[in-house]
């Protein structure tokens, strides 16, 4: 992904300030990378049906903590896609 957006900052430059920096090594280490760890810790554990639907936990989670945080309004899809998750993750849940 990031070769993919290389020529962005080539062609507009980099950013000046820190906090930029500060934020794209945040997302990068703690919320990129945790939930990498956090994914193979439970691939040692669970079965791969199980993975498999929690492995969209991360883009429901990310809609959610976009409308609760930020306060940015969730149009049709979004509430469609959260539902989705939480259908798949209600079925799996039941099914043990």
């Amino acid at each position: 992904g990031a070769l993919v957006l290389l020529p962005w900052p080539l062609m507009h430059g980099w950013p000046a300030w820190g906090a930029a920096w500060g934020w794209l090594a945040g997302l990068g280490v703690l919320h990129t990378g945790l939930a990498y760890v956090v994914l193979y810790a439970g691939m040692a554990r669970l079965g791969t049906g199980r993975i498999a639907v929690l492995q969209f936990v991360y883009p429901g989670t990310a809609v959610l903590v976009d409308w609760l945080v930020y306060g940015r309004a969730l149009g049709p899809a979004q509430l469609a896609g959260v539902g989705l998750i939480a259908a798949a993750l209600w079925t799996l849940r039941r099914r043990g």
